[in-house]
């Protein structure tokens, strides 16, 4: 029996997501069973299970395959450079770089923003899945936070230079808490590593927002007007 080719095997199992990904797309997940994929892909069920055991893997691998990679695109070019030998501004990477480029990844795939929404809804209640979601989404987050991070401790060093209020990292003067005494550069790496993970979060949750909405919708607004949209309510929003 000849042997099957590495390169082979993967053009099956991108056959195989590329079926279930347009099951999911007009059934929704949960709706969504194998024998609809060995329908829309032509292939046998036996061929199905070759590749992946059940739909939980099926789904991580679209994730793997289709956006993970991606994801080190969030990193600006650390080598680049202005024409006179300077490091551009975009060294630091603000969150509203980072929301753009964020939103430029999920797009790049191809995948239709239901697909993310349907999974999204799926997650909620089936732990199986909910497990492969946290997967992928530790991933975002943690390459998120590391681009972050210059920014936030930018920020945290100059304090209360640019207007914008200190986030509060500390619990110190609650009674009954005794907080241990840390360096000046301890505390601003402390205060940095938070800011970079909660900002994190919230673009996170911004970026859910526009997809959900353009899943529902199936208008979205262009990605330039939709993060300049969220620049401006948060630079209007600050607290006293």
């Amino acid at each position: 029996m000849p042997r099957v080719s590495s390169a082979y095997r993967q053009a099956r199992r991108d056959l195989i997501a590329r079926a279930a990904i347009a099951c999911i797309e007009r059934q929704g997940v949960h709706e969504t069973s194998i024998s609809d994929i060995v329908a829309e892909s032509g292939l046998s069920t036996g061929a199905i299970y070759s590749h992946f055991t059940n739909k939980v893997e099926l789904v991580r691998y679209i994730f793997s395959y289709y956006l993970l990679p991606r994801i080190d695109q969030l990193h600006f070019r650390a080598d680049s450079s202005n024409d006179d030998g300077s490091h551009p501004s975009q060294a630091i990477v603000s969150p509203g770089q980072a929301l753009h480029r964020l939103l430029q990844i999920f797009h790049s795939t191809g995948l239709p923003y239901v697909i993310f929404a349907q999974f999204w809804a799926e997650v909620t209640v089936d732990a199986e899945l909910r497990e492969a979601f946290l997967e992928s989404v530790g991933s975002l987050q943690n390459t998120l936070s590391e681009v972050l991070l210059p920014w936030a401790e930018d920020r945290v060093s100059r304090g209360l230079e640019d207007g914008e209020p200190e986030v509060d990292e500390s619990e110190a003067g609650q009674p009954g808490i005794d907080k241990p005494e840390t360096s000046e550069s301890e505390a601003d790496a402390s205060g940095a590593g938070e800011l970079a993970r909660t900002t994190t979060r919230t673009l996170i949750s911004l970026l859910q927002g526009y997809i959900v909405n353009a899943a529902l919708f199936a208008d979205p607004a262009p990605i330039d007007d939709y993060v300049r949209a969220v620049s401006i309510a948060f630079s209007q929003s600050r607290h006293p």
